[in-house]
């Protein structure tokens, strides 16, 4: 599985993408990143419980990536 470093504007540094052998995204390795949820940590400080739900409705719907990891497969949003 090939592994690429990337450059993350929420962390101001860098994290580790890893993909398949067809490039589909299977891992993000990054302290702020939630496996099981897709979602980016640093992204929900600044948000009360009520704000992280909605931001995550609204990635869900209209495909943003307010509360969801730029590198996560969008498709397999949960």
């Amino acid at each position: 599985m090939p592994a690429e470093t990337v450059f993350c504007h929420v962390l101001g540094g860098s994290v580790t993408v890893v993909t398949d052998l067809n490039g589909t995204v299977t891992n993000v390795v990054c302290p702020a990143y939630s496996r099981v949820f897709q979602t980016c940590e640093k992204k929900g400080e600044t948000s009360g419980f009520l704000g992280r739900v909605a931001k995550r409705m609204m990635d869900k719907q209209l495909g943003t990536r307010e509360r969801f990891c730029e590198f996560a497969p969008q498709d397999d949003l949960l």
